[in-house]
């Protein structure tokens, strides 16, 4: 008796199937490249949003970092996913998001003295804080999903 979830199809063999699939793969791609190019606008907008308050003992700038960046990585472990069954990029999705963030973060860090903003450690932590979270989130619903999705064995 096999185990596990049926693989679907990676690839639909009617036109119609291959139009949707890319479609829905243009719009996630889309949506990811939107949504960077927002957080890329906002991280260089030459001003500084530092503030001494904080939540729970933590700044607020370092959770404003976490919540801009936790969209980011379900977006593109989300783009990986759409990948073929047998992808490399969809099988690794949840390690290759957050280092490719990780370094998209720092080097996003690295130039914003370029436009008179600060570059600091402290806020590619919160960067990498909320990275870290919503690919955990993104492991788990995904777990869940695939536990929900298996059949009931039948006694």
């Amino acid at each position: 008796m096999p185990t596990g979830l049926p693989i679907p199809n990676p690839r639909p063999s009617s036109r119609a199937g291959r139009l949707a699939l890319a479609g829905r793969r243009l719009s996630g791609g889309w949506t990811l490249f939107g949504y960077s190019l927002a957080l890329l606008t906002a991280t260089h907008w030459p001003m500084d949003f530092r503030t001494e308050r904080t939540i729970g003992g933590i700044a607020i700038d370092h959770v404003v970092h976490g919540l801009l960046y936790a969209p980011l990585a379900m977006l593109l472990v989300g783009f990986l996913g759409q990948r073929a069954v047998d992808s490399l990029w969809r099988r690794w999705r949840w390690m290759i998001a957050p280092a490719v963030l990780l370094a998209a973060a720092a080097l996003d860090e690295w130039t914003q003295p370029a436009v008179g903003r600060s570059c600091n450690l402290s806020d590619w932590i919160g960067d990498a804080m909320g990275i870290t979270a919503a690919t955990a989130v993104s492991v788990a619903s995904a777990l869940v999903r695939r536990r929900l999705a298996r059949p009931s064995p039948t006694p």
